[in-house]
């Protein structure tokens, strides 16, 4: 329950930064499940509402391994839609705190534990699911990919237009 919470309070600096523009969603009603970590090969779906999950090619991704705060930085990646969070909004949300020295060090370890549980076979500054832009950190999403919050929110903009032309059905 402190993860959510954390979580939930880590959603509003993301937010309101104006982090993560949505992406145009794939709709997808299958959803198999297994094991996999990701490899870059297919399609991710990442799943925000209903409880946190990572899906690639279909197969569900084991997160129970990864430890509680590197789980947390993968959320926020996540609730950005592919977008860049700043690691200040990392550390802002996680280490509030922490110097920020060691903020940044725990950040790195973090992404880095990310990076060994979630890309075993990628090379070191390979394109893999976690990239770094400068400053900031993403996840690379290859085509195909969906989250479900930018699947919402387009179909909130859907049913905001439809009721504005008077479509009620």
């Amino acid at each position: 329950i402190q993860g959510d919470v954390q979580l939930i309070r880590a959603v509003q600096p993301v937010r309101a930064a104006g982090l993560g523009q949505p992406a145009q969603p794939r709709r997808s009603v299958e959803r198999p499940t297994g094991t996999l970590a990701p490899t870059g090969a297919g399609p991710i779906s990442v799943q925000l509402f209903g409880g946190f999950g990572l899906r690639v090619d279909g197969l569900e991704v084991d997160l129970g391994s990864i430890k509680p705060r590197a789980r947390l930085v993968l959320h926020l990646l996540g609730l950005a839609c592919g977008g860049p969070v700043h690691r200040e909004v990392f550390l802002a949300a996680l280490w509030p705190d922490t110097d920020p020295d060691t903020a940044a060090r725990l950040l790195h370890v973090a992404i880095s534990s990310l990076r060994t549980a979630l890309e075993p076979g990628t090379p070191r500054g390979g394109a893999g699911l976690i990239r770094r832009d400068g400053d900031a950190y993403r996840l690379g999403l290859p085509a195909g990919s969906e989250i479900d919050l930018v699947t919402f929110e387009v179909m909130l903009e859907e049913a905001a237009t439809s009721l504005s032309n008077g479509e009620l059905d």
